[in-house]
Parts: C-alpha cells; structure tokens; sequence
C-alpha cells in the first residue's frame, strides 16, 4: 500500500476546464494555481511554510529550517568593527560584483508562459502602471548568476517583468508550455535532493532583492504591515520595514564593482518605502539567502539604527514615494508593544519573518557597539 502511494505521483481532479492535479507524495512539488481566471485568488507560487520545507528537505539541518525561516544557503556579511552571523562570514570590503556585458534573456521553453504571465498581471493590477509615462513599470535589476563563498559575485542586467515571467509564476499551471510542462517547478527547476538547484544551473530570472527591518534608538523592531495587492509578496501580514528588488539604472555599465553598488539598492529602496535621508540611520548588511518560496531568487539581508525619533520616521514613512505598498504608520505603536517572544512566523509574511530573525541576530551579537551610535 506505502509502495503503491509513492509510486502514484499525481492525479488530475476536475469536472471542467482545467484541473488541478492532487500529488500524494509530499516531498513532490505541485501546482499552486491553473489557467488564467483572475478571480482565482490561489498564488501563483507556494508560500505554503510546511509544503515547502517538505520539498527542500535537503536543509532540514540548518537553523533556518529550525527557525521556520523560508530561506536556505545563507552566506553571512561582516562589516568593519562588528560581529557577524558567524565566524566564517564574509567581508564587505572582500565583495566584487561583476557585471556581464550580456542581459538575461527568458529562455525559449518559458517564453509562452512568461508572456501569458505578465498579461494576466497586467489585467489582476499587479503591476504598476506609470501614468506620466504611459506606460508599465519594468526597472532594471540584477540578476545574480553566482555568488561564491569569498565574496564573488556574478550578475547581468534583467527586468521585472523577467521575474514575474519566472520566480514569481514558478508554480503557475499557465497551459502555455507547447512541450507539456504543468509547471516551472515541477518540469525545469525541480529540488535536487531536496535542495535549490545551484545558482549557475538555474534558468530563472533570480534578481537581487533587497530588505532591511530598522531598529529605533531603544533597539526595538520597526515592523510595518504589508498590503495584500502587490505581485512579489502579496500576503497582508507583518512585515520587514521596507524591502524590493534591488534596482540599477538601464544604462548601468558592466564590469566591476564593490559593496558599495550592493548598499546602493537597499538605500534607494528606503528612499522610496520609508523616505529618511541616508544621514539618519546606520546601515549593516547582514546575509545573503536563497528564497525557497520563489525557488531559489537571491536575497540581501540589512538591519538598520535610526537615527532619528519616531515622530520623524512616521512623519517620513507618510510621505514616501511607495507608502501605498503598506498600511498606516499608525500601527508602529501597537507592534512595537509586542514583547519580541509574541512575535511568531504565522504573523508575518515570510520575507517579513526571515529579516527579523536575521536582524535580530545581528542586533544581539553587537547590542553594545550599535547603541552608541
């Protein structure tokens, strides 16, 4: 009876249209969502905690699993002066970013599927339309090919849209593969061993995001909610204090480069979520992290010391570029009540989760360093 149900991967269910197919082994990915309805509100990737951690058993060992932390091959970052994550992390003055002369391009089995993607995507708005500019928002990031243990990095230039056609559509049953694929997941990027495909073997779009959770000057989290419209995390919950993918302009050079082009996206998306000027807070790097969720896309991890009171951070906050990601800055009072051991997993959205946990690692091994700045 075991053998037979192992063995029995999958079944289709369904009275018309298109079905989902129900997979009776648990450590076998499967479809989140089928066709295009938009009033389907299943995601379009698995954001499922346990799911997940059954299809990337391989890191059943690590603290993040432990954690219920959905973020896997996690390398830490040292700055000058401070204590990292762990003994081995790497320095950001050993950081080099290179830049490949070449952009990412979506391979041809995807190209079906992504344009279908960013179509339905278009018409659910969960893309930004640009009124001035009539036309959709589509920046330019950096999709990162490699990241080596010393500090190494290898990227080349690609667009939103790239993700949306990849990462954020990974377990999307489109209909629109012509070789018979259900999904990215299952067909393309399958877990190897129960662990994420290495980075140089992967064929998604894996552009940099960035987020960083603040810390006032009593060294308390600044947690904010997140609306649940959005297309990259779409789930309402508590959440890190401002995060994104890590933008570089169109016309960004190849070559290379230091930390301080890696710092540069995390401060430009403050700019734009939280609106402090970059004299009124300390920034750390923290980790660098796979995100199981999105099957493996690249994560820069910062914790941040305000310089200012709250009156000045809620102040900024209202009248940031991109307010509107999250609700009212009223709420920092309330969550700031929270002692840190109410805080749980099952609150927070899981990007939200993983940048407290990280941060407050961080914040407990330079407690004493940081809170005299």
């Amino acid at each position: 009876m075991r053998k037979t149900a192992r063995n029995s991967r999958d079944m289709e269910v369904g009275l018309s249209g298109p079905t989902l197919r129900l997979n009776f082994k648990q450590d076998e990915p499967f479809e989140t969502r089928v066709g295009s309805k938009q009033t389907d509100n299943r995601p379009f990737y698995q954001t499922d905690a346990a799911a997940l951690l059954a299809w990337y058993h391989g890191y059943a060992s690590t603290p993040e699993f432990m954690d219920n932390v959905l973020y896997a091959d996690v390398i830490p970052i040292r700055s000058a002066g401070l204590y990292a994550l762990t003994s081995d992390a790497i320095a950001t003055g050993d950081i080099e970013l290179t830049i490949e002369p070449s952009n990412y391009r979506i391979p041809e089995k995807f190209k079906a599927h992504a344009a279908a993607a960013v179509e339905l995507f278009k018409t659910m708005k969960k893309l930004r339309f640009i009124e001035c500019r009539q036309e959709w928002e589509n920046n330019t990031s950096l999709r990162v090919i490699s990241i080596e243990p010393t500090g190494r990095l290898k990227c080349q230039k690609a667009r939103y849209f790239d993700q949306v056609g990849t990462n954020l559509t990974i377990d999307w049953a489109s209909g629109a593969f012509a070789n018979g694929w259900r999904t990215i997941r299952i067909d393309a990027e399958h877990p190897i061993d129960g662990k994420l495909p290495a980075l140089r073997d992967s064929n998604l779009a894996n552009t940099l995001g960035v987020a960083v959770m603040f810390y006032d000057r009593q060294l308390r989290p600044i947690v904010r909610t997140r609306i649940d419209t959005l297309a990259s995390i779409p789930h309402r919950g508590l959440h890190c204090t401002a995060s994104g993918v890590h933008e570089v302009a169109p016309n960004q050079a190849p070559g290379k480069f230091d930390y301080a082009l890696l710092e540069s996206g995390m401060i430009k998306e403050i700019e734009h979520e939280i609106g402090l000027l970059r004299d009124e807070y300390a920034l750390y790097p923290v980790a660098f992290a796979r995100e199981l969720a999105r099957g493996g896309k690249p994560q820069l991890f910062f914790a941040a010391l305000a310089k200012v009171d709250e009156a000045r951070i809620r102040s900024a906050m209202a009248a940031a570029d991109e307010t509107y990601e999250y609700l009212a800055a009223d709420d920092i009072p309330a969550i700031q009540a929270l002692r840190e051991n109410e805080f749980s997993s099952d609150l927070f959205t899981y990007e939200g989760w993983a940048c407290l946990r990280f941060a407050e690692r961080f914040i407990d091994a330079n407690r004493d360093a940081i809170s005299v700045i």
